[in-house]
């Protein structure tokens, strides 16, 4: 198919800021030094009233709230619509009234269920908005206000809500409010998302190769059940170490000093690594016996991260 021929999807090797619990969505401002086109000239004006998207588009879609947001702090003005797709994947579409052409939608950290203006949600929405684009997310079916943790799962529908079908539902129904909107269709379509982001980015192009035009899926979180293995693992390993965020940005100079230059070049950045050969007890300074210091490691310190090291 024409659309699967141009897809794209990019693997970053990053690491996203926080925890699997605490993943981030993504930079939609990137995208405006992407290539020769500039996301922020908009073109395509709204070619029908905003309240006209309070009728749902598809039978299975319940509208919670439409209304006009007016501009404010680099945010253009917009058309804000709220909705739940049954049984209960809530749903947020974005629609500037002057538009660049195109669809950006940003995906969730951890188990998702996050509140539509949490942090993270909002700065990601008025991003995208800020450059151009019709922004859309889900909740991919449950609020971790109500369900929180994993605790969505024990219901199977929400599961496979959870781990493709809301996105997929979501964009599909993006994309009819869009034409619904400005009378034409989005010329393209994006996805971002970084670690529970970047699986279901992943989950899309295998599933919906048509959903998405190009997909940043950064850090994806691709096997579950050793992930969770590692995450106890990991907890279990530092439990009352004492390691500290001050440490461990010694541990990660220290990290730097080892290996940066393994692969010929001092960039700050580490290109594989399975070569980097690191011993916290030898390759950071041990502190003294008695005392502790964010720029030293304790014995039982170095014991927990080469038990953490060694897997």
């Amino acid at each position: 198919m024409k659309r699967t021929q141009r897809f794209l999807a990019l693997f970053a090797t990053i690491i996203c800021i926080g925890t699997i619990a605490h993943a981030q969505s993504g930079n939609p401002a990137a995208l405006t030094t992407v290539g020769a086109v500039d996301y922020r000239q908009t073109p395509f004006a709204a070619t029908t009233d905003c309240r006209a998207l309070a009728a749902p588009l598809t039978e299975d879609v319940e509208i919670r709230s439409v209304r006009l947001v007016d501009a404010v702090g680099g945010v253009p003005a917009h058309c804000r619509v709220d909705g739940v797709i049954a049984p209960e994947i809530g749903f947020q579409i974005n629609l500037p009234i002057q538009w660049n052409g195109r669809l950006y939608m940003f995906g969730n950290g951890g188990f998702a269920g996050e509140d539509v203006d949490a942090p993270a949600m909002k700065a990601s929405r008025d991003a995208g908005i800020a450059n151009g684009f019709a922004v859309a997310r889900t909740d991919t079916g449950h609020l971790a206000a109500i369900e929180p943790g994993g605790s969505f799962a024990r219901n199977p529908g929400k599961m496979v809500d959870h781990a493709y079908l809301a996105v997929h539902k979501t964009v599909q129904y993006a994309k009819s409010a869009i034409s619904a909107f400005y009378g034409r269709a989005a010329d393209y379509s994006y996805w971002q998302g970084c670690s529970t982001g970047g699986r279901q980015g992943v989950m899309s192009a295998q599933r919906y190769p048509d959903d998405f035009d190009g997909i940043a899926a950064a850090a994806p979180t691709l096997d579950w059940n050793n992930i969770m293995v590692k995450g106890l693992w990991t907890r279990q390993s530092f439990a009352g170490a004492g390691l500290t965020v001050a440490k461990m940005e010694t541990v990660f100079a220290a990290v730097k000093r080892k290996c940066d230059a393994i692969d010929g070049l001092v960039d700050g950045l580490i290109d594989d690594p399975r070569r980097c050969q690191f011993d916290a007890a030898r390759d950071v300074r041990a502190c003294k016996a008695g005392s502790d210091g964010a720029d030293c490691l304790t014995s039982r310190q170095s014991q927990a991260l080469n038990h953490f090291y060694g897997g």
